[in-house]
This record gives C-alpha cells, sequence and structure tokens, in this order.
C-alpha cells in the first residue's frame, strides 16, 4: 500500500532562484520560503513565527520558475517532503527536510501582469491558495475537545 506525504506553503521567496542542470541535462531550480504564521504566546499576545523551506522544482516546471520568481515573491508550493542528507562544512553530517515541487503557483499580481503562461506553471492561482491564513482561535481549551 502506498502512502502520501504531501505538503502545501504560502509564503515568500527568501532569494532569486537558483537554476542548475543534472549531469544529464536536466534543469533543477532550489529556492527557500518563508512561511509566517501568527499564534497567541503564553503571555496572550500574539507573535509572528517564521518557518524556512528549502525547495526544489524539476524539468519544465524548474526552467518557468527561474525566469519568472523573484526575491520577495510570494508563492504557493505544493509537493512531497523529502529527507536528505548532507555533508556539513565541518566535515560532519546533516538531515534536512526539503520539499520537492510539484506545482509553482505565484500569487503576487504585479510580477505576474506581463505572464502569458505555458508549461507546468500556472500564473492563475486559484482562489484557494491565496486565501490569507486564520488567526488561531481566542480559546486555545476549545482545542482539546477535538476528537483528535
Amino acid at each position: 500500500m502506498t502512502g502520501l506525504c504531501k505538503v502545501v506553503l504560502v509564503g515568500n521567496l527568501g532569494r532569486d532562484p537558483e537554476k542548475r542542470y543534472t549531469q544529464d541535462g536536466r534543469p533543477v531550480t532550489r529556492f527557500r520560503v518563508a512561511a509566517t504564521t501568527r499564534r497567541r504566546e503564553r503571555d496572550g499576545e500574539w507573535a509572528d513565527h517564521t518557518e524556512w523551506f528549502s525547495v526544489t522544482a524539476f524539468g519544465r516546471q524548474a526552467e518557468t520558475v527561474a525566469e519568472r520568481a523573484t526575491k520577495g515573491m510570494r508563492v504557493y508550493v505544493e509537493g512531497r517532503l523529502e529527507l536528505r542528507e548532507y555533508e556539513a562544512p565541518n566535515g560532519g553530517k546533516g538531515v534536512s527536510l526539503d520539499v520537492t515541487a510539484n506545482e509553482v503557483l505565484l500569487l503576487d499580481a504585479r510580477q505576474r501582469e506581463g505572464d502569458v503562461g505555458g508549461g507546468d506553471f500556472d500564473t492563475a492561482a486559484p482562489a484557494r491558495a491565496a486565501q490569507q491564513p486564520r488567526p488561531a482561535p481566542d480559546d486555545a481549551a476549545d482545542l482539546e475537545d477535538l476528537p483528535f
């Protein structure tokens, strides 16, 4: 039986995407997405919490992301999580949790005005992707009543 490991991110690019090519000439584009959520702290005050994600896109989508996306642009990313091991600069080993993109949408309208569209890269973001996350409920105790 096959499982499911899917992630959806809505956030902003931390820098311009970097495009490279595999040994067989396949385009690969990597970029970082900052996703900020707001939650109530123990003292009752609301605070922003930003998580950073490394995202990799392949093929035509990689080409288009590299051409059209820029630092600060708001994006929607849908993909799967993958555990990646790497060698740290100090000679040790490290582990990171990366996102391999299945779909990337530009959500920043001012950046899309000149886009013509094409390929696997949809510049007309669906309404579900553009919705802002709702703030956490005022009373977190209500969450304890959920059956899961």
